[in-house]
């Protein structure tokens, strides 16, 4: 699961939980299933949320990796069991393809937008840590997730 710090010393992480009182900000749902994935913000203290907040649907969901952006935006990786994962529209697969896929989402500074891309088959992808090549290119393990994904 995974950690990362951005330049005023902020922590992002995430990883899977199936507490339904883990510690969140105000609308996070938990969404179902043996576990979540989370993406937490603590202020650079350690000592306060900025944002916390649980991703997935009524499957089992885990957050495996962790990026942060000079915007703050957050990148995480991880996989997804659930046929209804909160994809937004435009992403490039909205549904699973296998029995668990691996999903990448973009979470910007204040949680008011995910953005999430389901890659395609092969199934049973789960997208195992990423290498950060920030700003602005995140890097995949090669051939991992990719050659699949439409990335140019």
């Amino acid at each position: 699961f995974g950690i990362a710090v951005d330049s005023a010393g902020n922590a992002f992480v995430t990883g899977e939980t199936n507490s339904s009182d883990f510690p969140t900000t105000a609308t996070a749902t938990y969404g179902g299933g043996s576990w979540d994935a989370f993406v937490t913000k603590l202020d650079a203290a350690g000592s306060a949320l900025v944002y916390s907040t649980y991703l997935g649907g009524s499957g089992s969901d885990a957050g495996h990796a962790i990026a942060v952006d000079a915007s703050a935006d957050a990148y995480v990786t991880g996989f997804t069991a659930s046929g209804d994962f909160p994809a937004t529209a435009g992403s490039f697969q909205a549904t699973p393809a296998g029995v668990s896929d691996g999903f990448f989402t973009i979470a910007d500074a204040f949680v008011a937008k995910i953005t999430d891309v389901v890659p395609p088959p092969p199934p049973d992808d789960q997208c195992p840590p990423l290498g950060v090549c920030l700003p602005p290119v995140v890097c995949l393990p090669l051939g991992v997730c990719l050659p699949q994904w439409p990335f140019q």
